[in-house]
């Protein structure tokens, strides 16, 4: 027998949902929610289990649910290398951030968000360990992607800051803070400037998300994984920001908001490296150098 066109409204409904909750939200659980109830009304609909769009929605939920325990599983890692940063077990602690790292952008993909708090943990960590270099090159690839990512197209730079103005925020503010330590107070400046502009469009685009919640009393639209709500799509970048932050000639001199995962802490450069320098060489000496394969 066909199926109802009421089953069928309710379908195209609930799938549209747990597209949303799987590839613009990122709300994993919430996605398999969605695709089992799904399943249920295409069963009630006198859909066999043999029906392509039954096993479409079946590969859907696979992928959802390898998803999620991609998430679980790293957001435990994670939570080992918080535990050895805290202990100034540093190099330890880079290993957990990119044995997760790697993990998130393998199973998700390279423009999931998570990968740029991951980066910016890493930069922060590198920062305490007084490698200013290194750490600027980890803050440039959560900034700007590699160019080799999506098949070779590169990272969509704008769309991809737009969708996570309080990550890039954090990132631009990192690295002015290195620029200033090392001088370069004119250059540190624009990066300040540029990190505040992103903050102030993260709290717009919150403030909308909120007035739209507020007006529908509907929570279906809330965006988890992403930093801002509804309005981030609106939300573009000046001119002036995309001509000096995507130039060739914007490299530094010193030629990486999801719940399971923390916000890089703010690190007060040239302070941590000179009174960590000896533990820093124990856990050299301990653990041999680290190298971030990104």
């Amino acid at each position: 027998n066909p199926p109802k066109s009421t089953n069928k409204d309710s379908i195209t409904k609930l799938l549209k949902k747990a597209h949303r909750a799987h590839t613009k939200t990122h709300r994993y659980r919430l996605a398999m929610k969605y695709y089992l109830l799904a399943l249920k009304e295409l069963t009630a609909a006198g859909y066999s289990d043999a029906d392509p769009f039954t096993t479409s929605i079946l590969k859907s939920l696979n992928d959802v649910h390898h998803a999620q325990t991609t998430i679980s599983n790293s957001a435990n890692i994670v939570q080992m290398g918080i535990q050895h940063e805290d202990a100034d077990q540093h190099i330890k602690a880079l290993r957990m951030y990119t044995i997760a790292y790697r993990m998130r952008r393998d199973a998700l993909g390279v423009d999931h968000p998570s990968l740029a708090v991951l980066l910016n943990m890493m930069g922060s960590v590198q920062v305490k360990r007084g490698e200013y270099g290194e750490a600027m090159k980890i803050y440039e690839l959560s900034l700007r992607g590699r160019a080799d990512e999506n098949g070779g197209r590169g990272r969509d730079k704008e769309r991809f800051r737009n969708r996570n103005p309080l990550t890039t925020s954090v990132t631009l503010r990192d690295m002015g803070m290195i620029l200033e330590y090392k001088g370069d107070e004119d250059k540190a400046l624009k990066f300040y400037h540029a990190s505040l502009r992103y903050a102030v469009k993260f709290k717009n685009a919150i403030n909308e998300q909120n007035a739209n919640k507020h007006n529908n009393n509907n929570n279906s639209h809330n965006d988890v994984g992403s930093d801002a709500g509804s309005a981030r799509e609106s939300v573009n970048s000046s001119e002036h920001e995309k001509d000096w932050l995507d130039a060739e000639n914007a490299e530094t001199d010193e030629p990486f908001s999801l719940k399971e995962v923390r916000m890089a802490r703010s690190t007060t450069v040239g302070k941590s490296a000179g009174t960590s320098e000896r533990a820093t060489a124990n856990e050299m000496e301990e653990n041999g150098e680290m190298e971030l394969f990104l």
